[in-house]
């Protein structure tokens, strides 16, 4: 139990987080690029079929 628990933290502890910045959340953000990062949103998920 005690090995299994000291593994998966080397796991998680090796792994690095990527800060994204999502630019559509600013007002300064062009309007149109912001509806059309939102329609290419729906178009994925229809391809993928997913909700």
């Amino acid at each position: 139990m005690q090995l299994e628990n000291i593994t998966v933290f080397f796991i998680f502890k090796g792994m690095k987080r990527i800060q994204l910045v999502e630019f559509e959340d600013f007002k300064w953000f062009p309007t149109i690029w912001r509806s059309t990062m939102t329609k290419l949103i729906v178009v994925i998920h229809k391809i993928l079929g997913t909700k």
